[in-house]
């Protein structure tokens, strides 16, 4: 009956200075700790294996493999913290749809809306609305008001979003913009959603 050994390694074979940082987590005698950081691992190393079952220690080169990167990482957006803010304007946005009598043929394009609206919250962390409203028709309106300055968001649930700023002298109908919800939020309507947030 073979008898599971604890296998240990001979340090003197193993070319201990290129290699001395991994095997930090060695115990003294050398045997080895199991440890998910590959960090500094070199590729290809000698090591003796001492079994105590065959008759003493010979080489073995064991190679580590080295997983190639998932396709596409590099373009991959970092992950973001979300805020408490952002969290409540979701929650906000989806007891409004529940609340609201959306017309039958309409309900389609109000998922939509607020689907396209959620997914830019949450890439912007957006919070702090004043208002929000889903219309009969499934159009969804987000709006952030301070004094006489405000900006608002449309979305009609076909992939876009419309935005527009309004201030003394100038109403929202005036200079709107619209692009895909996949884009980003245009800076001048961000810096003004800054100052209403302030």
């Amino acid at each position: 009956m073979t008898h599971l050994r604890t296998i240990e390694a001979d340090q003197r074979s193993t070319g201990e200075g290129e290699i001395q940082a991994w095997l930090a987590g060695a115990s003294r005698n050398g045997t080895f700790a199991c440890s998910d950081t590959v960090a500094n691992v070199p590729e290809r190393f000698a090591i003796m294996w001492n079994s105590n079952g065959t008759g003493g220690a010979f080489p073995v080169y064991t190679a580590i493999s080295r997983a190639p990167p998932t396709a596409g990482v590099a373009n991959a957006m970092p992950a973001q913290i979300r805020t408490i803010g952002s969290i409540r304007l979701e929650k906000l946005i989806n007891e409004e749809k529940d609340a609201s009598q959306i017309e039958d043929d309409c309900i389609l394009y109000a998922d939509a809306s607020v689907r396209d609206a959620l997914a830019l919250i949450r890439r912007f962390n957006l919070s702090g609305a004043q208002n929000v409203v889903v219309s009969e028709d499934g159009i969804l309106t987000i709006q952030w008001r301070k004094g006489r300055l405000g900006a608002m968001m449309v979305f009609t649930g076909d992939g876009n979003v419309a935005v527009s700023t309004a201030a003394p002298g100038k109403l929202y109908s005036q200079s709107p913009t619209q692009f895909p919800v996949t884009d980003g939020i245009p800076l001048g309507f961000l810096m003004v959603l800054k100052q209403l947030l302030a």
